[in-house]
């Protein structure tokens, strides 16, 4: 009898496969950190009573781990009736039936005819009936072995290509440890080695960009922190000039002064957003989650905003339709960058004497709040991209708008953090609207991302 099995790879063959992802990255890399052994997500035995759907296994070199059911998919099921088993089994049932069916009737007639013509009348009923008995007990052990056969066959062709569509949808959601181990040496068997080479390989192509991605994450760190010391310095150099700490500066001095003040902090700004994913990506990003009046948060941060946008002659407008002293459990800092680099957006990618309208609100047991612009859009095709990471809309880059596309990537994080969630609805030419939730209570804010 044929197994199938689905196994995980082990620790000594991932630990084999990291090395040569490592190899590979030290052509492009003098430096790069050993990656520790990938451990394979341990799958639960199946409870007292429950079937096992499919073996599961280890590859050879593991051979004293037990079988257990291998969990978690999630295909569509497919009505007996319509399905592949089914169809084959009807198929060769019908091709061996029916001509055993036909040769059993011509040779009753034709046996029935041989004694009308060469036995007595007497005798004839008697062997008449000892013929059908006979017919109808050979017809019957037929009847099961064919069935037999065409259940094993059937089985054989279908079981395989089941247990293809289950692995496939297990990679499909992202798990690249599951393997198939067919014994057979056909077209099927075939199938089931070069899927296992695909998988091999997309594995070794997933190590290698999270490696890759580890480094650039480590630079970037690196990077960040080097640049935002001799940053801070220059701003605060400048800062002094302006004030006229260290003399009295002209006025075309002063405006050449407020340029490179403003430049600078632009690149403080991109430093912090740069720190703040790798800390996102690492874990590190910090929260305090506290009792706060919310409303007052909201305040602050958009008379900060109002600020760059009186200079652009933008109106932000805000819209309070909660009680000014409710509380929730938040980070303020945290909230208080969900809101500016919403803001910011909306008043960047606004025209002179548009409105931004910033609303909060409650939706059930959560704070709902709504940023409102008239601006230039989000054109339908960018839709899926734009909390991704560096991201800054097309048509936001043909006006040479500043942006480092990671505020929104940020605000994501924040979100997901405080157990919320957002969205957002949006017309190319005619503006954008961003919605976010944060629950009121405690329970909800999650652990960790």
């Amino acid at each position: 009898m044929e197994r199938y099995y689905f196994f995980m790879a082990s620790p000594k063959k991932q630990t084999q496969s990291i090395a040569k992802t490592q190899a590979v990255l030290a052509a492009t890399s003098q430096e790069i950190p050993a990656a520790a052994p990938v451990v394979p997500t341990p799958v639960a035995p199946p409870e007292k009573g429950q079937s096992l759907q499919e073996p599961f296994s280890r590859p050879e070199d593991s051979p004293h781990v037990p079988v257990h059911q291998y969990s978690g998919f999630e295909f569509s099921k497919i009505p007996w009736g319509q399905s592949l088993f089914a169809k084959l089994f009807g198929a060769f049932l019908a091709l061996a039936l029916l001509p055993t069916i036909i040769s059993a009737v011509l040779i009753t007639a034709a046996y029935q005819v041989l004694l009308n013509q060469y036995v007595p009348e007497r005798e004839v009923e008697i062997l008449t009936s000892n013929m059908q008995v006979q017919f109808f007990l050979i017809v019957f052990f037929i009847i099961i072995l064919v069935t037999f056969i065409s259940f094993v066959i059937s089985r054989g062709i279908s079981r395989p290509i089941k247990l293809l569509i289950m692995a496939v949808q297990k990679i499909s959601d992202g798990d690249l440890s599951v393997h198939i181990k067919i014994n057979r040496k056909d077209e099927l068997g075939n199938l089931a080695h070069f899927f296992n080479t695909m998988v091999d390989k997309l594995k070794e192509i997933q190590e290698r960009n999270i490696e890759i991605s580890k480094i650039k994450s480590q630079f970037v760190s690196v990077a960040a922190h080097q640049l935002r010391t001799p940053l801070s310095a220059v701003k605060w150099t400048l800062r002094l000039l302006l004030d006229g700490d260290v003399g009295k500066m002209s006025k075309e001095q002063d405006d050449f002064l407020e340029r490179g003040y403003q430049t600078n902090e632009r690149m403080i700004n991109l430093v912090n957003d740069l720190l703040d994913v790798s800390r996102i990506e690492e874990g590190r990003f910090g929260y305090n989650f506290q009792e706060v009046e919310i409303a007052n948060i909201i305040r602050k941060a958009i008379a900060e905003v109002s600020i760059v946008a009186a200079k652009r002659n933008i109106k932000i407008n805000f819209r309070q339709l909660i009680p000014e002293d409710l509380r929730i459990v938040a980070d303020p800092e945290r909230v208080r960058t969900i809101v500016i680099n919403l803001l910011d957006n909306a008043v960047n990618y606004s025209e002179p004497g548009d409105e931004v309208v910033v609303t909060v609100g409650e939706e059930g047991d959560s704070l709902k709040v709504s940023i409102e612009d008239n601006g230039i859009g989000i054109p339908d095709s960018e839709f899926d991209k734009v909390f991704s990471r560096f991201y800054r809309a097309s048509n936001a880059v043909r006006l040479q708008t500043d942006g480092s596309g990671l505020g929104l990537f940020i605000v994501q994080n924040i979100v997901n953090r405080h157990g919320g969630r957002i969205w957002f609805e949006s017309k190319e030419g005619q503006g954008t609207s961003f919605f976010f939730t944060i629950p009121m209570r405690r329970e909800f804010i999650k652990e960790s991302l």
